[in-house]
């Protein structure tokens, strides 16, 4: 199963490269009959949409770095052998995070949901790896399966 940041990428690349036609075309007419307006439109398309829509999704994944593991979920599924829960600062709130640990790793889960398990109960998973800059040791994002 994809994030929500891959499906988007994977969306907006297309539009991007397609918008980047449109606006060649337009701009080479333009060029070719010297007519300002369809050079202006041209101008447009490639700075209002062609532009972003490449560079935005390339710029992010060369920042988060291109992983499956960052692009992906995956399922885990196993028995709880500790329960802990930690205070997050969320722009100017607080928000809780659980952290299960399952099979000797930790995994996030920022559903209330996970306030009900307890140590030895079987849990469903799908964990995606959560960049954190400045890591060396990233851990995982995780919804209930």
């Amino acid at each position: 199963m994809l994030t929500s940041g891959t499906i988007a990428a994977i969306i907006l690349i297309p539009l991007g490269v397609i918008a980047l036609a449109i606006a060649i075309v337009l701009l080479a007419k333009a060029r070719k009959a010297y007519d300002p307006e369809n050079f202006w439109l041209g101008a447009g398309v490639l700075g209002m949409f062609a532009i972003p829509a490449i560079a935005c999704p390339v710029i992010g994944m060369a920042l988060v770095g291109y992983s499956g593991e960052y692009m992906a979920y995956k399922p885990v599924s196993g028995t709880v052998e500790q329960v802990a829960s930690r205070q997050i600062a969320d722009g100017k709130a607080m928000s809780q995070r659980f952290v299960f640990k399952i099979n000797g790793q930790e995994y996030g889960v920022d559903d209330t949901r996970a306030s009900l398990v307890k140590a030895g109960d079987a849990v469903n998973l799908n964990c995606a790896r959560e960049f954190v800059w400045g890591s060396t040791n990233n851990g995982y994002a995780c919804n209930w399966g």
